[in-house]
């Protein structure tokens, strides 16, 4: 019996959960719902909520994965008519094993629909060559790896922005120009987009 009143109990606050999600949040959370889970615990930054999204738990299933993959490949379309280009690459973050995969398990799926080579920005390498992973194809002659090109980088959920601007900073310190940051779902304040601003960067999602 106790049994079953714990698991009625948790069905409530999932329901509760979901449904404030939605309504902060609207329709956008219909394609998440698979990875919303319950959390009075302060996110990163110091924000807090009842909820939160895993990522992981949102791509394994494969309907879910391509919508969400085209939702990007769209926005990247957009965002390349509106600069008058495509970018050279899409740069995914790996997240150092701490939290979710993310978008990084959507690289290729994404890169396959814009037609467009994708690079891996890693934070937790020494050398700052060693952290942009770049198909030797791809690489140009320069000890600055990305020298010249155009990345637009792509991340899923980003909550303070913070690993969006170490990234920005890694593919600029390799030569790489970056004007767009795309995340399914944000949850940046006013202060984090102008601070994107001042640095040149439009921050973009689909949430608002």
């Amino acid at each position: 019996m106790e049994l079953e009143e714990r698991k009625k109990a948790t069905e409530e606050l999932t329901k509760r959960v979901e449904k404030r999600a939605k309504d902060k949040y609207g329709e956008l959370v219909l394609t998440l719902q698979k990875g919303i889970g319950s959390s009075h615990h302060l996110l990163k930054g110091g924000k807090e909520d009842i909820f939160f999204f895993d990522f992981d738990y949102i791509v394994e299933d494969p309907l879910t994965c391509k919508k969400i993959a085209e939702r990007f490949s769209d926005k990247v379309q957009q965002i390349a008519e509106y600069r008058g280009r495509k970018p050279d690459f899409l740069g995914f973050i790996e997240k150092d094993g701490i939290g979710t995969v993310g978008a990084l398990r959507l690289s290729g799926f994404i890169s396959s629909l814009t037609e467009t080579p994708n690079i891996l920005i890693r934070h937790n390498r020494e050398l700052p060559y060693a952290r942009i992973k770049v198909a030797k194809e791809y690489q140009v002659e320069s000890t600055q790896r990305l020298e010249g090109k155009n990345i637009l980088i792509i991340s899923d959920v980003s909550t303070t922005g913070k690993e969006l601007i170490d990234a920005i900073e890694e593919v600029r310190d390799n030569g790489g120009n970056v004007t767009d940051a795309l995340v399914y779902f944000s949850r940046h304040s006013f202060e984090t987009k102008k601070g994107f601003q001042e640095i040149g960067v439009t921050s973009l999602c689909f949430n608002n």
